[in-house]
């Protein structure tokens, strides 16, 4: 028998994967613009300008798993500047080097340039404990209004009411402080729902109908339960407000107050504003206005996992549950924070494999090699498939996909960090194995959702970690 004969009837494994790419990549091609898997993370498009509306990233399940690696090489370019001119660093943290601290200097001139050019107010970069980047774009180092950033600081004020005993935890129901949610789906929901935008709440596209009523957390209050608690994620600021009125009646006095006695007196925080609606209810899914440096120190909290100057002012515990998935149905977000995770794999389970074997694929079983195996792409999925199967059973896998039978599941690669995001790009983010913390902001101007496109900076967590050098957790 000849070589070439030979190697037709009996192929090599790479020889294989080359042939079913050919087949597969027609049909990851499908797999990714018919991919619907991922919650959907609604924007909130403008309200009237008496009353700002702020949304979740524009596409933060998105962004929450995509890897810095598949940024191109840095662009050659001249140096950014790194530190405001003559800004002093007093009353803030020592300054390094960034390339001594083991950043990729390039990657970070390239943030840095891009921050100035998409109209960023402010940009701090912590490494180590130390200013690696620290500007202004010449303007005032001021206040600026985090948008739905404003939520991740709340969920702190829950973390130390359960640590004082004010609530017993995470999965109290929310009837202990609303006697009329006792009834019915109402009766399901628990804090954990509220802060994982799991209530299934009634609540409008964006928060210009929310943002409109005089006694905002009235109007949330009598909202219905339309889906079951615990079974959706679905980014409500309607639920978030409802903190506001929990808070309260737990600390004794309104969320605003109880964080300034609490952290931000204890933090340095000094100059700060928070918004509340015309019944006085301090507003819970935005309305807080911080500088750069005190959303650092936010964030210097958190990686310290609630230390502060060797006084604990939150729980370590609380830090790590509010920075993993906080419910099955939404691995992508914490208790209202932002996870963010290298990559989504693909994995193929044994129910898989049964229900390719109940719709007729005879060969199910060859593929058993795959089960638990994760894999970090569909096209790397299917070429792994593709080395098992004759091509006969590969064309027979790609009708079985075609028709509409589920052939892996898909979950969040490793866990890079966590993160807080508001409208028009307002960000911090915080890496711990890297001990790197980011902040952005951007000062409203116009309050259009073109602005919020504009200003939204979606590339920053990648160009980020692309800066950063340390091998991944």
């Amino acid at each position: 028998m000849s070589n070439e004969r030979y190697s037709r009837l009996h192929p090599s494994p790479e020889g294989t994967k080359r042939r079913w790419r050919g087949l597969s990549s027609s049909v990851v091609l499908v797999l990714l613009l018919s991919c619907s898997n991922r919650p959907a993370v609604p924007i909130c498009p403008p309200s009237p300008s008496s009353a700002p509306t702020f949304s979740a990233p524009a596409s933060a399940s998105a962004s929450a798993s995509a890897s810095a690696s598949s940024l191109p090489a840095p662009l050659a370019g001249p140096p950014s500047v790194l530190f405001e001119p003559r800004l002093s660093p007093n009353g803030f943290l020592p300054r390094a080097d960034a390339a001594e601290v083991g950043l990729d200097r390039a990657r970070l001139d390239e943030l840095v340039h891009e921050a100035e050019g998409n109209g960023s107010d402010s940009l701090v970069i912590l490494k180590d404990g130390r200013v690696v980047v620290e500007r202004y774009f010449g303007t005032v180092a001021a206040p600026i209004e985090t948008m739905s950033v404003t939520k991740s600081v709340v969920s702190l004020a829950i973390g130390m009411l359960i640590d004082e005993g004010k609530i017993a935890s995470v999965d109290a129901p929310v009837s202990t402080w609303f006697p009329e949610w006792k009834e019915g789906k109402r009766g399901k929901v628990t804090l954990r729902h509220l802060l994982t935008h799991t209530s299934g709440l009634e609540h409008k596209k964006g928060a210009a109908v929310l943002s409109s009523k005089p006694d905002r957390v009235k109007f949330a209050r009598a909202s219905k339960i339309l889906d079951e608690p615990g079974r959706a994620f679905s980014y409500s600021n309607e639920a978030t407000q409802l903190l506001s009125a929990i808070i309260k009646s737990a600390a004794g006095r309104p969320v605003d107050a109880y964080l300034r006695d609490k952290l931000f007196t204890p933090l340095g925080i000094k100059g700060w504003s928070w918004a509340h609606d015309k019944a006085e209810n301090t507003l819970t899914y935005y309305g807080l206005a911080l500088t750069a440096r005190d959303l650092a120190r936010l964030g210097m909290l958190m990686l310290a996992e609630g230390t502060w100057e060797g006084k604990s002012l939150l729980p370590a515990a609380y830090v790590h549950q509010a920075t993993s998935a906080g419910i099955d149905t939404a691995q992508h977000y914490g208790l209202l924070w932002w996870l963010r995770h290298d990559g989504t794999e693909r994995l193929l389970g044994r129910e898989h494999i049964d229900a390719l074997r109940a719709a007729g694929f005879a060969s199910a079983d060859k593929l058993q090699p795959l089960i638990d195996r994760a894999v970090s792409s569909d096209e790397a999925w299917f070429l792994e498939a593709g080395a098992l199967l004759d091509p006969t059973e590969r064309a027979q896998l790609v009708e079985l996909k075609n028709r509409g039978v589920t052939l892996f599941a898909t979950r969040p690669g490793k866990q890079l960090g966590y993160y807080a995001d508001g409208w028009l790009g307002q960000k911090l983010g915080v890496y711990p194995a890297s001990k790197v913390i980011a902040v952005r902001q951007h000062r409203r101007r116009e309050g259009t959702e073109e602005e919020n496109q504009k200003a939204g900076f979606s590339s920053f967590y990648k160009m980020l970690e692309a800066a950063v050098m340390e091998p991944r957790p």
